[in-house]
């Protein structure tokens, strides 16, 4: 059942993938993975999801490609960024095309999980905001609001 939100793990190492696919599905989350960049991206164009965990470097597509895909299919999708290869210039460049977070490897599992949890209530917003936009009906709000209690 998909309590908290679903939640894209894009990561090529199946280890770490399928670890922290594990831990985010006992905290409640529905949980799709993606192996490599590619699958990820038709995911996206198959499924809403609300927050993304993607692995920087990949084969294939590689993490900033997913971001720029998830922007033009499902703007309202959160998107964490994930590396062991931290620099300046990237973590630049992914916030500057609309990730929200950049994640350091090894990843802390208790970091991970507060930063996820922001960024649920974030996701969060941003659907109540598109439904009123869309509809004019506010009762998503609400609803946002009840689940985080």
């Amino acid at each position: 059942m998909n309590v908290n939100g679903t939640i894209l793990v894009v990561e090529d190492q199946d280890s770490a993938r399928e670890s922290l696919a594990e831990l985010l599905r006992g905290e409640g989350y529905e949980v799709r993975e993606a192996a490599d960049g590619n699958v990820a991206k038709d995911l996206i164009n198959k499924l809403d999801v609300d927050v993304i965990l993607t692995d920087l470097m990949m084969p294939g597509a590689d993490g900033i490609e997913v971001l720029k895909h998830a922007r033009e299919v499902s703007p309202q999708t959160l998107i964490m960024l994930m590396t062991a290869h931290a620099s300046v210039d990237t973590a630049v460049e992914a916030l500057r095309l609309g990730a929200q977070d950049y994640l350091l490897k090894p990843l802390i599992f208790e970091d991970v999980m507060r930063k996820v949890e922001r960024l649920k209530i974030r996701s969060c917003a941003a659907r109540s905001m598109v439904i009123l936009v869309r509809t004019g009906r506010s009762d998503a709000a609400r609803r946002c609001k009840k689940s985080q209690t």
